[in-house]
């Protein structure tokens, strides 16, 4: 991250830890997940909305709670969808008869977690 977006992301957690509603910092929190998502950021954006979704069912507000699983899931759904581009990558340049699926397994654990 570059120095601008540390100090802008230190001053919304600031904002956010001095919410006394935790309804409002619950949806400050997915949505900052959301813009994050959106920026192709999407590891954070899953910190940020799972923070959300804690405090969504500390409350039982099931309307925040399922939005907060529905951003997740997009989430995750992105994530995957980029997992299997990179598997069907690699499957595409190796040789059709020398596919050994551990070269398979240790390719993805090193370019996708």
């Amino acid at each position: 991250m570059e120095p601008s977006e540390i100090s802008t992301k230190k001053r919304l957690d600031s904002t956010i830890a001095q919410e006394k509603d935790k309804r409002v910092e619950s949806t400050w929190l997915n949505g900052l997940g959301v813009v994050y998502h959106s920026l192709g950021q999407t590891n954070l954006a899953i910190k940020y909305i799972e923070r959300a979704l804690v405090i969504a069912r500390e409350m039982k507000d099931r309307r925040e709670e399922s939005l907060c699983l529905s951003n997740l899931g997009d989430c995750y759904g992105y994530l995957e969808s980029v997992r299997c581009h990179t598997i069907d990558c690699f499957y595409s340049k190796l040789p059709k008869k020398d596919i050994d699926f551990f070269d398979v397994f240790l390719y993805i654990t090193k370019y996708t977690f």
